[in-house]
């Protein structure tokens, strides 16, 4: 009697359908024009993991997609993803953390990035990134200069079309992206 109370364009329709090999969560959500969380809120799903052969309950709108505006997000910036990107390094480079950019992109938190792909980025107030130059000391490595910067090696190697296995010579000169807010100490000398 209640259902009936309810106005059919109100109404969830919701399709069964059967893992297939290739399937993943965001795939299927795309595919049903919902969303990851409401697959996983419909079938107590704790993580993205799903296997080929699999019974799913995907909720499905009533109406075409056309129909629900696109809530808009009103802070933030989109990121292109380049050569070298990854979630870590984009999560330092605008200074929010990579659980931030899964939620805000429904992406798996080991996900791999493609080439032009957008990222929704929300940078977090405090962040200020700034483009230096850092001339390699002896002693330095990819590694021991990203970890003084709060960056990873990929972003440097890919800031400056490098080998991220290449060694690095005492004077060459290396571009870095620094949220200073991260690394407020190691801009001092530099």
């Amino acid at each position: 009697a209640a259902l009936s109370a309810v106005d059919p364009d109100q109404r969830v329709a919701w399709a069964r359908i059967q893992v297939r090999s290739g399937d993943t969560l965001s795939t299927l959500a795309r595919r049903h024009g919902t969303d990851i969380a409401s697959i996983r809120r419909s079938n107590q799903l704790r993580g993205d993991r799903i296997r080929v052969g699999q019974a799913l309950l995907i909720p499905k709108s009533s109406a075409h997609p056309a129909h629900y505006p696109i809530p808009r997000r009103s802070a933030g910036k989109t990121h292109t993803v380049v050569a070298g990107d990854s979630l870590w390094s984009v999560s330092r480079q605008y200074g929010v953390t990579v659980s931030q950019l899964v939620r805000w992109n429904e992406l798996h938190p080991k996900a791999t990035l493609r080439l032009g792909q957008q990222l929704f980025v929300s940078p977090s107030k405090r962040s200020i990134v700034r483009r230096v130059r850092y001339r390699v000391r002896s002693g330095d490595s990819l590694y021991t200069i990203a970890k003084r910067f709060h960056t990873s090696t990929d972003a440097i190697a890919s800031w400056n079309a490098l080998n991220p296995q290449a060694y690095l010579r005492p004077g060459q000169t290396l571009r870095l992206e620094v949220n200073v807010t991260q690394a407020p100490n190691a801009m001092v000398g530099q």
